[in-house]
């Protein structure tokens, strides 16, 4: 049989013909990833490590923010998804379990508003940790 190799590909408006076809140039590896992670955003921790995000709480609901390398699309709340993820306050140093976690998208700050429910009622003044633990991931999608 015959084989192809498609090296690049590229969609152009308007009509062209083999002679008018612009040459495609490529973005480059930093700006494909900056405009994919304007439809998703994983952040995660390796084996060996934790990521964690500091925030302040209100009873029991907790409110982090998560800086993002770019805008995500949209502005309608991103579907979510996690996996060894805990609240950690630092005042009694003993993690807690989250029964909740949703996002919204601040587009004015290149970021997300993550709130987080748990099951104990902290002060305004207890300083909290949104950990990922060893392997553990937070996604966060949006619909194209």
């Amino acid at each position: 049989g015959s084989a192809v190799t498609l090296e690049w590909a590229a969609l152009y408006e308007g009509e062209y013909t083999t002679e008018t076809l612009p040459a495609y140039q490529p973005k480059g590896y930093a700006a494909e990833l900056l405009e994919c992670q304007r439809y998703y955003y994983r952040m995660s921790a390796d084996a060996d490590a934790r990521t964690t995000i500091t925030g302040g709480t209100r009873g029991i609901n907790t409110y982090f923010y998560l800086q993002l390398p770019v805008t995500m699309r949209g502005t309608a709340a991103p579907t979510l998804s996690y996996d060894l993820l805990d609240i950690y306050p630092y005042e009694t140093g003993k993690s807690e379990t989250i029964t909740f976690l949703e996002a919204n998208i601040l587009s004015s700050r290149n970021g997300v508003a993550l709130r987080a429910v748990h099951d104990t009622t902290y002060t305004a003044r207890d300083a909290m940790a949104l950990r990922l633990k060893a392997n553990g991931y937070l996604s966060l999608s949006m619909d194209l």
